[in-house]
This record gives C-alpha cells, sequence and structure tokens, in this order.
C-alpha cells in the first residue's frame, strides 16, 4: 500500500517528483505511486485514533493539518492520511487547497505544481 510513515522514525527525504499529466501516465514502475486525488483535511488532533491504530507518532502541533489522499489505482480503503509538506507542490493539492482552504476572492496560482509520484521505500 502506498504512503507515508508519519514521523514513525523513517527516513525525511523528499519525495521523488516529477511531472505527468492524469491522462498521460507513464507506464508503472515497481513501487511508484501517484496521487489521483486530495480527498479531506482533519486536525492531527482529530486523528489520534487512526494514529494510534496505524502506530504513528506525530511529533508535530496538534492543530497540524493532515490531507486524505486517494492513490491512483487503488480504493478508497487504501487512502492514507499525508502531511501538507510532502503534496503541497502537487496539482490534486493544489485543486483541494483551492476549492476548500482559500477564500473564493483570493487569487492562488498553480505555477509550479507538479503531479507527485511516491517510490517506496524512499521514506
Amino acid at each position: 500500500m502506498p504512503g507515508i510513515q508519519i514521523a514513525s522514525g523513517g527516513s525525511s527525504a523528499a519525495p521523488t517528483i516529477r511531472n505527468v499529466a492524469r491522462s498521460v501516465l507513464p507506464e508503472a514502475e515497481e513501487g511508484v505511486f501517484y496521487i489521483f486525488a486530495v480527498v479531506e483535511h482533519r486536525r492531527v488532533a482529530d486523528l489520534q485514533d487512526y494514529l494510534r491504530a496505524k502506530c504513528l507518532k506525530w511529533n508535530g502541533d496538534p492543530d497540524d493539518l493532515l490531507f486524505r489522499v486517494q492513490w491512483m489505482g487503488f480504493t478508497s480503503a487504501d487512502d492514507t492520511w499525508e502531511p501538507m509538506s510532502y503534496i503541497y507542490s502537487t496539482k490534486p493539492f493544489m485543486e483541494y487547497f483551492r476549492k476548500y482552504l482559500v477564500p473564493d476572492d483570493e487569487p492562488v496560482s498553480m505555477a509550479g505544481t507538479r503531479r507527485t509520484i511516491f517510490r517506496a521505500g524512499t521514506r
């Protein structure tokens, strides 16, 4: 299953990122995962049961936001909660951010956003 172990003692290396269009995906590579969509967000404090069940420890502020990520080619049962720092430069995140987190009258640029590919074992 794709995902990131949040503050679980794994490596904090940045994800491997490539710019690809959703409709033109390269042939699947082993250990490569594409973000299909960001589904929702919640405060870390509201996800304590989830973090405990997954044996994850959050070392940041309990008011930090986590974002539920839907992975391309996986069902919603495989969605994971990811910190903004791992997904902020992706188009799915910017689309979600623009739709749900920014007032309608505030301009948001999507320049420089990328599709994110996570390689298993890079964290």
